[in-house]
C-alpha cells in the first residue's frame, strides 16, 4: 500500500495544476492515469513531426501569461481564412445531427475569430508555467474502484493507494463506475440525473511538406450529410503543414466502418491534401469534444457528498465544464477545490 497526501486521477491539464498545486503546499502526490500519455487533449502525436492531435488553439490571454512568466515559446498566431466547400447546418453537423445543448461549440468560435494562434509543444509550455511535470510521480494504470469509507484508490495492477485527498479529473460520467462506499449509490444517483452527454470527433491528420510561404489558418467548411468531414483546416508551421479533417460521431450518428479511407478520400476529392507532399498521417479521437449543459445545483450537491470523503472533482470533465487554457491557468484552484490544500 501507497501512502500519499494528495492523489490526482487524470493526465490532462487539470491534473497537472492540481499536482503543481500540491507541490507548492509541500504535499507528497501521486498522478494515476490509464495511459503513458500525458496530455490529454492537448496530447502530441507524430513520429516525423510531433503536432497536437486534435485541433486547439490558444488564446492570446494565456499566452500573455506565459510571457509575463518570461516563458520563452514558439506559439504563433495566424490570420484565418473561411472556405465553404458546401453550405449547409453546418451546427447540428458539428453536434453529430444530436438535439443536444453544448455549452460551447468550439468549431463556430474559432471560424468567427479573425486571427488564431497555435504550436505543437503547448502542453511543455504549462509544465514550465506551474514548474512541474505528471512524470514526476505518475503510475499508468487502469482503477478498480474509490472506495469511499476507507479513502482507498485500488488499481488495476494490484496496487493499493491509500489518500488523504484526492483528485479526480477523469470524465464525469465514469465516476460511478468506480465509486464504492456507503454514500456510493447516492452519488451514483445524481450522476445518472445530470443527464451527462457529449459529441465526439474523430481526425484524420495530415503533415506534408510546405514550399511556400504562409502565415495564414484556412478553414474548410462542408454543412450537408453529403460528406462525413464537416471542418478540415490547414496549419502552416515550421516548414511544414497540418492538415486537420474532422468528423463528429454521437449515438444518433455513429462513424462508418472505414471512416479513416473515407475522410481521405473527400480530402483528395476537395483537393485539401497533396499526396506527393505528405510524409505521414495519424488518427485520434477526441470522446467528450463537445459536453452538454447540466444543471449546476445538482452537480454541487454531488461536489458536496464527495467533498466530506475527500474527494474533490475538477477540471473540465471532472466537472463538466467547458474552459479553454487560459480560464484552466486563470482559475484559482483553492476557490474550485473548496481549500483542499
Amino acid at each position: 500500500m501507497i501512502d500519499i497526501d494528495i492523489a490526482v486521477i487524470g493526465s490532462g491539464l487539470a491534473a497537472l495544476k492540481a499536482i503543481s498545486t500540491a507541490k507548492k503546499h509541500s504535499k507528497s502526490y501521486i498522478a494515476i492515469d490509464s495511459t503513458y500519455s500525458v496530455g490529454g487533449y492537448i496530447q502530441s502525436i507524430g513520429r516525423v513531426y510531433r503536432y497536437l492531435k486534435s485541433p486547439l488553439f490558444i488564446p492570446q490571454k494565456a499566452i500573455d501569461i506565459l510571457e509575463e512568466n518570461n516563458i520563452k515559446h514558439n506559439i504563433k498566431c495566424y490570420n484565418t481564412i473561411k472556405n465553404i466547400l458546401k453550405e449547409g447546418p453546418i451546427d447540428i453537423k458539428i453536434a453529430g445531427y444530436r438535439s443536444i445543448s453544448i455549452q460551447r461549440n468550439w468549431f463556430k468560435e474559432w471560424l468567427e475569430q479573425k486571427t488564431l494562434c497555435y504550436s505543437n509543444e503547448v502542453f511543455k509550455y504549462i509544465e514550465l508555467l506551474l514548474k512541474t511535470s505528471l512524470k514526476e510521480h505518475f503510475i499508468a494504470s487502469n482503477i478498480r474502484k474509490i472506495d469511499l469509507d476507507r479513502g482507498i484508490v485500488a488499481l488495476s495492477n494490484g496496487l493499493i493507494i491509500k489518500f488523504k485527498k484526492l483528485i479526480y479529473t477523469w470524465p464525469l460520467d465514469l465516476l460511478p463506475r468506480y465509486i464504492y462506499g456507503e454514500r456510493s449509490r447516492e452519488v451514483i444517483e445524481i450522476v445518472k440525473s445530470l443527464n451527462l452527454d457529449y459529441i465526439s470527433i474523430y481526425t484524420l491528420s495530415y503533415i506534408s511538406i510546405e514550399t511556400e510561404s504562409r502565415n495564414d489558418i484556412e478553414f474548410y467548411i462542408h454543412g450537408t450529410r453529403a460528406s462525413r468531414l464537416h471542418t478540415a483546416i490547414k496549419i502552416p508551421i515550421d516548414g511544414y503543414s497540418i492538415t486537420y479533417i474532422v468528423t463528429s460521431y454521437s449515438s444518433s450518428y455513429p462513424l462508418l466502418p472505414g471512416i479513416t479511407e473515407k475522410l481521405y478520400s473527400e480530402a483528395k476529392k476537395y483537393r485539401l491534401i497533396d499526396t506527393s507532399k505528405t510524409i505521414e498521417y495519424n488518427t485520434s479521437e477526441a470522446i467528450y469534444a463537445l459536453i452538454s449543459n447540466i444543471d449546476r445545483n445538482k452537480f454541487n450537491e454531488l461536489q458536496q457528498i464527495t467533498s466530506e470523503y475527500n474527494i474533490a472533482l475538477y477540471g473540465r470533465l471532472g466537472m463538466w465544464r467547458e474552459s479553454d487554457i487560459y480560464s484552466m491557468l486563470r482559475e484559482d484552484i483553492h476557490n474550485t477545490l473548496n481549500n483542499l490544500f
